[in-house]
């Protein structure tokens, strides 16, 4: 979508009308994607990226979301509360925040907060939503170090890492390594193979795979692994072990 196609949509509401009641501009504009992928999709798109929409954030909707998000927010202060009892948080981000469904929470206890994700739409739509925190859009997260403007006292990942091969994943590590010499990273992901598909490598194709504890403490190396404790959604949730949350302090802490 362009900026102009943006606006349109949000300033509309879609969820009560069928499909064909969208502007037909629009429609057109669905058929011929359709068709340039099914005939040239192989070849133009043989590099191609996914791109996350507001959708695929999250899995849960209505009244479920509503309680995921109370949850997640909930067990996410006494994370990183058990930090802050011990350092102080200065500053804090989130690397792949989405259209910020989480990060708020850090704004309650860093003054300087800032979410760093690769969607334009969803910086667009985080950046509107929560004016007090700063949202910045990074071509890839494998370059957050590039467009950082300062260290972090306390980083998070949610539910990202999870869907990227092992190279790329170890490349956003060290990033974020490099963005909290200093400081803690609270590494939330899927640590049990529970709903992951075949696909473990190519990040062009949708991904969702589980890494053990012990890989991610690998992968984070020099940092300590200082706590580990179940990831928590709602009680309604298909999968029981949804993730792990790994609480990781830099070596040049005392």
């Amino acid at each position: 979508m362009n900026s102009n196609e943006i606006k349109y949509f949000k300033a509309q509401d879609f969820t009560k009308y069928d499909a064909t009641e969208f502007p037909f501009w629009y429609l057109v504009k669905v058929l011929l994607v359709k068709i340039r992928r099914r005939l040239l999709g192989k070849i133009l798109d043989r590099n191609a990226r996914i791109v996350w929409t507001p959708t695929a954030v999250t899995d849960a909707f209505g009244a479920e979301d509503n309680v995921r998000n109370y949850v997640e927010r909930k067990h996410l202060r006494k994370l990183i509360g058990f930090v802050k009892e011990r350092y102080p948080i200065r500053t804090a981000c989130e690397v792949g925040c989405g259209y910020g469904r989480v990060v708020m929470a850090l704004s309650e206890f860093a003054d300087e907060v800032t979410g760093f994700e690769r969607e334009k739409l969803l910086v667009d739509m985080a950046s509107h939503a929560m004016p007090w925190i700063e949202f910045v859009n990074v071509p890839s997260l494998d370059q957050v170090g590039l467009v950082a403007k300062k260290k972090y006292d306390f980083v998070l990942t949610n539910a990202i890492l999870q869907h990227m091969n092992d190279e790329f994943c170890q490349k956003v590590l060290d990033q974020i390594r490099l963005i909290a010499p200093e400081g803690h990273v609270l590494i939330i992901e899927k640590t049990e193979s529970i709903s992951v598909t075949e696909n473990t490598s190519n990040n062009a194709r949708f991904l969702s795979r589980a890494r053990p504890v012990e890989m991610y403490q690998k992968m984070m190396e020099p940092y300590s692994l200082v706590k580990t404790w179940p990831r928590v959604l709602e009680p309604t949730y298909f999968n029981k072990n949804p993730g792990t949350c790994m609480l990781f302090r830099s070596d040049k802490l005392k």
